[in-house]
């Protein structure tokens, strides 16, 4: 299914009205009750991106913390959902995205896939709004799974 043909379709079905032509490749959602997300087609690599955004930059003392915790979760993608965390350094912004393979995704599974991210972006979302991701004096995740050692040794 074309890019275009999947973000109408999938449009339609949450009500959201209107809709991108064919040399889209990107649309923007704002939903009522939550922060943007953005879906960008990949043509080069048949995939498609959700992104969104969690928070900015902390103070410069409690960067180090935040992205440690961050890295920390998003192993093997299970605190993530198989979502991972980037920054748009021009912007200071803290973001999750999620790439899928466009072929054989269609309407329904594009609708599941956004509302999975949504869940995603809102736990995330508010553990930083919290200052969970920050915070000093709380440890920080030592892994990602029971009994997994925080260090990795890749050798």
């Amino acid at each position: 299914m074309a890019f275009h043909d999947l973000i109408n379709a999938a449009a339609d079905r949450l009500q959201l009205g209107g809709g991108v032509d064919a040399k889209a490749q990107a649309l923007d959602i704002q939903f009522q009750d939550d922060h943007p997300v953005r879906i960008e087609h990949h043509d080069s690599r048949g995939q498609i991106s959700l992104a969104g955004a969690i928070g900015f930059y902390p103070p410069q003392a409690q960067q180090a913390r935040l992205f440690e915790t961050l890295l920390q979760a998003q192993l093997y993608g299970l605190l993530t959902d198989g979502c991972a965390f980037s920054v748009d350094a021009d912007a200071s912004k803290i973001l999750l995205f999620k790439t899928l393979p466009l072929d054989g995704l269609d309407a329904d599974g594009l609708v599941r896939a956004l509302g999975d991210f949504r869940l995603v972006q809102q736990t995330w979302r508010k553990a930083y709004a919290d200052g969970k991701l920050t915070a000093q004096d709380t440890p920080a995740p030592a892994a990602a799974a029971p009994g997994m050692s925080p260090a990795i040794n890749l050798a």
